[in-house]
Order: structure tokens, then sequence, then C-alpha cells
């Protein structure tokens, strides 16, 4: 690997971890359907880049991308059910509030 792909590889090992402050900024950041599409959608995007690009991330045992890229799949597996279940109580409120 020449130097420019070493940098991009070290770039490219806390991409779990921009994925999760893109998240949050977004959230705190957006109004209403952006924040919706940026909660549901930033964190898949962020699951496909890892799966996508992680062999050539993990590439000469780059343990900490796979420690991160680990605890990611994990937290998205949290995510995404308390996230339905969250939406689901939101949108019964605010049904129960219109009535």
């Amino acid at each position: 690997m020449d130097h420019s792909a070493r940098i991009l590889q070290l770039l490219a090992t806390f991409l779990p971890v921009y994925g999760i402050v893109l998240t949050i900024v977004a959230a705190l950041v957006l109004k209403s359907r952006w924040r919706i599409a940026a909660i549901l959608l930033v964190p898949l995007i962020t699951l496909l880049l890892c799966s996508h690009f992680g062999e050539w991330i993990a590439y000469d045992g780059n343990l900490l991308y796979v420690v991160l890229a680990t605890i990611y799949f994990a937290v998205v597996c949290i995510y995404y059910p308390v996230l339905l279940v969250i939406g689901s109580v939101w949108l019964i409120r605010r049904q129960n509030k219109a009535d």
C-alpha cells in the first residue's frame, strides 16, 4: 500500500464514529421530515458503507476498525427496534391529540 492509501485507510477506520456523529448532528440541526429521514437513513448508509468497504479498511490487521464496526453493528441492531417503538408511541399520541 502506498502512502495515500494508508491515509485513506486511517480516515476510514473511524467511519462508524463519523456515522454516529453525523446522525446526532443531523437530528439536532435539521427540522421536521429531514430530521426523520436523517435519523432513519444515516445509520443505514453508514452500515452499508462499513459492510461494503470493511474488508479493505480492515486490511493489515486494522483491529481498531474491526472493534468499532462490531460495536456499531450491535448498536444498530438495538437502535432500529427502539426507534420503531418510539415512533409508534409518538404516532399514537399524535393521533389521539388530533381526535
